[in-house]
Order: C-alpha cells, then sequence, then structure tokens
C-alpha cells in the first residue's frame, strides 16, 4: 500500500486553489468597492456644485415659506401641532431649527441643507446602480437622475419629499441581501430605524415605506426558503429588528410630544382634517400630454415602468426554483428578481401617493426608483422577450426624453429669472445717478 505522504491536516492542491480563488475574488470585491466609492464621491461633489451654480434665487413663499416659518418657530420653543397647524412630520423643521441656531437664521442655511440632500439622492442613485449595473447604465441613470432632480425639485427648497426620497433608497438598499443569505441583525436595525426616519419627515410616505418593506421580506423569505415553520421562524428573524429599530426612532418622538401636549391637535392635523379636505381641496385630474408640457409623459411611463417590473420579476423567480441554488445564474437572477421586487413596490406604493395631486412633483418619489427599475431592466433586457425588449426600448426613450424636457424648462425660467434680477438690479443702480457709477 502506497503512503500518503500529505501532512495531516493541511489543506490539498484542490483546497488551496479555492482558497486562493476567493482572496483573489474577495480583493477584487474590495477593488471594486473603492472605485465606487470614489466614482460616488465624484457625483456627489459635481452634483452639488452643478446644483448650487443653478439654484433658484427665488423663494417659493408657500411651500418653503411654511418650512422656514415652522423652522423658526420651533428654534424659538413651539411644538408642532400643538401651538401650529402641520400636516407632515416634525423631522424637517427640528433639523432646520438646529442649523439655524448652528450657523444663522438666513434662507441660504435652508438652501445649502436642501442642495446637500439632493446631491446625496444623486450619489445614492449611483452608487446603487454601480452595484448592479454596468457602468455605462450607471452613469446615464445618475445623469437621469440629475435631470430629474434639477428639473422637479429646483423649485422645491426645502421640501421633505427630497429627504424622504433619499431615505426610501437607503432603506431599500440595505434589505436587498434578504433574497439571498440571511441578513446580519444590524442591518436590519438600521432598515427599520431608517424608515422610521423616514415617518418622521412625512407621516404617510414613512408608514407607506413600512408596509412596504414588511411585505417585501415576507416575500423574500417565502421565496428563499422551504417549508412553512422555516419560513415563519426566517419571517419573525428578520423582521424582530427591523420593527425593533423602527419603534426605537419613532417612539421617543411620540412619548415626547404627548408629554408636552395634547393627543388631540395631533389627531385634528393628520387625519381629521385631511380626511375632510385634503382630497377634496387638491383632487386634481391626470393632466394631458403636449409637446409644451412632454415632461408630464413621466406620469405615464412611470406606471408603465413599474408594471413592466413587477411582471419582469416573476422570471426570475420562475427559474430560480428549478435551479441550483448556489449557481452564478440563479444567484444573479435572485438579485435581479430582489431589485425588481424591493423597488418595484417602492415604486408603486409612492406612485398612489402622488393620486390625490397628479403632478410631477408628487410622483417624484416614485420617479426616483423607478429611474433604477429602468436601469435593471435595460441591464437585463437579453433576457427578457422580444415584446417586452421593445417595451423597455421604448420606455426608456420616453423616460430620458421626458427628464431632458423637465431639465430645459427649469433652464429656460432660471434664464429669465437671471434676465429680470439683472435688469432690475441695472436700472436701480442707474436710478441713483451716483458719480461713482456713472464714471
Amino acid at each position: 500500500m502506497q503512503r500518503d505522504t500529505t501532512a495531516t491536516g493541511a489543506p490539498s492542491f484542490r483546497h488551496r486553489e479555492i482558497i486562493e480563488g476567493q482572496d483573489s475574488f474577495d480583493d477584487e470585491q474590495r477593488r471594486s468597492l473603492r472605485w465606487i466609492r470614489i466614482k460616488s464621491t465624484l457625483v456627489f461633489v459635481a452634483s452639488y456644485l452643478v446644483l448650487f451654480s443653478a439654484m433658484s434665487l427665488r423663494p417659493n413663499v408657500y411651500d418653503e415659506g411654511l418650512v422656514l416659518t415652522a423652522a423658526t418657530r420651533v428654534a424659538a420653543g413651539q411644538i408642532p401641532h400643538r401651538d401650529f397647524y402641520t400636516n407632515y412630520g416634525p423631522a424637517q423643521f427640528y433639523v432646520l431649527a438646529g442649523l439655524f441656531k448652528a450657523f444663522g437664521t438666513s434662507i441660504l442655511v435652508e438652501r445649502l441643507f436642501d442642495l446637500l440632500i439632493k446631491a446625496l439622492l444623486v450619489t445614492a442613485v449611483y452608487a446603487i446602480a454601480s452595484f448592479y449595473c454596468s457602468t455605462s447604465i450607471a452613469a446615464g441613470t445618475c445623469v437621469v437622475t440629475f435631470l430629474w432632480v434639477f428639473g422637479v425639485m429646483n423649485e422645491n427648497c426645502g421640501a421633505a419629499l427630497t429627504p424622504v426620497s433619499l431615505l426610501n433608497l437607503i432603506g431599500s438598499a440595505l434589505i436587498l441581501p434578504v433574497f439571498r443569505s440571511p441578513v446580519p441583525t444590524r442591518r436590519m436595525l438600521a432598515a427599520g430605524a431608517v424608515a422610521g426616519t423616514a415617518t418622521l419627515f412625512r407621516y404617510d410616505t414613512g408608514m407607506a415605506l413600512f408596509g412596504i418593506q414588511a411585505c417585501v421580506i415576507v416575500i423574500a423569505i417565502f421565496s428563499r426558503l422551504r417549508g412553512l415553520s422555516t419560513r415563519l421562524r426566517g419571517v419573525c428573524s428578520t423582521l424582530g429588528p427591523y420593527l425593533f429599530g423602527f419603534v426605537l426612532l419613532t417612539l421617543p418622538p411620540l412619548i415626547y410630544y404627548l408629554s408636552v401636549a395634547p393627543v388631540h391637535p395631533l389627531i385634528h392635523d393628520v387625519f381629521l382634517y385631511s380626511i375632510r379636505y385634503y382630497h377634496r381641496g387638491r383632487n386634481l385630474p391626470f393632466p394631458p400630454v403636449s409637446l409644451a408640457k412632454f415632461d408630464q409623459s413621466a406620469i405615464y411611463t412611470t406606471i408603465g415602468i413599474i408594471l413592466i417590473s413587477v411582471c419582469a420579476a416573476t422570471v426570475p423567480f420562475r427559474v430560480r426554483s428549478h435551479s441550483a441554488h448556489n449557481s452564478p445564474s440563479a444567484l444573479e437572477k435572485q438579485r435581479c428578481y430582489g431589485l425588481l421586487i424591493t423597488f418595484g413596490l417602492l415604486a408603486l406604493g409612492m406612485y398612489f401617493k402622488g393620486f390625490v395631486r397628479v403632478q410631477l412633483s408628487h410622483i417624484f418619489l416614485a420617479i426616483i426608483p423607478s429611474s433604477l427599475l429602468l436601469a435593471i431592466l435595460v441591464q437585463h433586457r437579453s433576457s427578457f422577450p422580444r415584446a417586452v425588449r421593445v417595451s423597455v426600448a421604448c420606455l426608456a426613450v420616453l423616460f430620458v426624453a421626458s427628464s431632458i424636457w423637465s431639465a430645459r424648462l427649469e433652464a429656460r425660467y432660471l434664464r429669465s429669472q437671471t434676465y429680470f434680477l439683472g435688469t432690475f438690479v441695472k436700472r436701480t443702480l442707474l436710478s441713483r445717478r451716483s458719480p461713482l457709477i456713472l464714471t
């Protein structure tokens, strides 16, 4: 009998190959992550500088004025709902009040904070798209998102929609790995905390985000595990930390409010008044699409992207159930399925929010995740039937064209605004007839 000369406990040649391959894969992943961080930083800086240079010089008297007024009242010690009416969450007011106390009460402070959130939103879209799409598709998605942010939200400074949209993306990205493997407790705790923070900015969309992500978690567990008892244990172990993180962020502010104010003003502002007057005062029909307002077509292309994404998600799900669990093709289809389900349900839920007033600014919460959905559809277009590929191509053309049109309209408005301000300043200076000016 031939003696085995391999040392006891030493790894075999095949084992060493696997270890070296895994190490090289990890090194490649780290290098890719480093490049994504560097590119995301450049995207953030570029987005902030461009948005700052194109910032509207005209205050929005209604929406922005209400936010600024509420922030100054909070800084003076007043409590939302108890001392003044608001149907939104208090987070935006308290953040601005803290910034006012730190840097002075100025509209410029609010504008710089607003630009920070918008630049972070564009960066978040690019970072998520970079993880799941090619470089060109991620860059294109970033550009389209920037055009939407500039075209729709440039005049809506200080609105809670922008931080809510950012929190929606962050929270959804945190729960994406649940489709592939068990998720660490701290990650689900962070996702629940993000949903709780979103609720403090806007009650309606925050609670909708909580319900949507809970449904996504249940769908992911039931699609990944087998057996009813195993699925129930997986749902409880995953939803538990998520719920705890949500309560951890929302319960202390509620307890504080109840300690200094009665509950009736809160119920009146959030429920009673809104139920009675909100739909009656804001019930607008779907807008028509014309060449002059071609950007309004995004209201219809967005729902088309959402529906195709949700329907296309069933394809990788069916393939996954008949393929090896750890094969590369199965893992890729799991990623695609998770992305389409997570951001599809998110966009669909946020789209319903805009029904009460069908405008681009109210559909904005659905437009941003729809940009990611479109990127995923374009990335995996070769795996879809021809009819779906044609539909995706048409929707992509319309979606990109409407974003360009929206940015074009905003640029024209800023150009006319700059011309008006320049003419006004020139006439004001010349009317003084100062010898210094005349010479």
